[in-house]
């Protein structure tokens, strides 16, 4: 399967289900309408840090000229899985911290819509939702990433 195309951008995601965070969104679209794309993102604090990524097969379909650029939608299968840690307990006098780590993952259905306002510049946006390990906190879970980027 020969290699159509590559998008590469960078956004902001909502995988601390709070405030957004940077990320890093890459994919590889093949001339059989089928695409790969991926998601890294990533913060770090004194008092917590957060990794996630998330890989999407996805089946792509273009729409055609709309009003604001060319629009393509995308449905598909990903996953995703991310480490947390809390700090608990710091311990100044001793140089010891002492953390709770989390490790979250799951697999489910994914989407992507990107808009092409100009020909190769594109705003995104790419959701996966999961069945995973949190489904006895809060029942699915889901990344997104919000995306500004280019197609090479």
């Amino acid at each position: 399967m020969p290699l159509a195309a590559m998008h590469l951008g960078v956004g902001f995601s909502s995988v601390t289900d709070g405030r957004q965070i940077p990320a890093l969104n890459i994919g590889f679209a093949l001339k059989n309408k089928m695409l790969l794309s991926g998601m890294m993102a990533g913060v770090a604090t004194k008092s917590y840090y957060q990794s996630t990524y998330s890989l999407n097969i996805l089946w792509q379909e273009k729409f055609g000229k709309m009003l604001l650029g060319e629009l393509s939608g995308s449905l598909g299968f990903g996953g995703i899985y991310g480490k947390k840690a809390h700090l608990i307990v710091r311990k100044e006098d001793a140089g010891t911290d002492q953390e709770q780590v989390d490790t979250d993952y799951g697999i489910g259905p994914s989407f992507r819509v990107a808009l092409y306002p100009f020909k190769k510049v594109y705003i995104s946006l790419e959701y996966v939702l999961t069945i995973g390990s949190g489904i006895t906190g809060n029942g699915w879970g889901e990344t997104g990433i919000f995306a500004l980027g280019m197609e090479l």
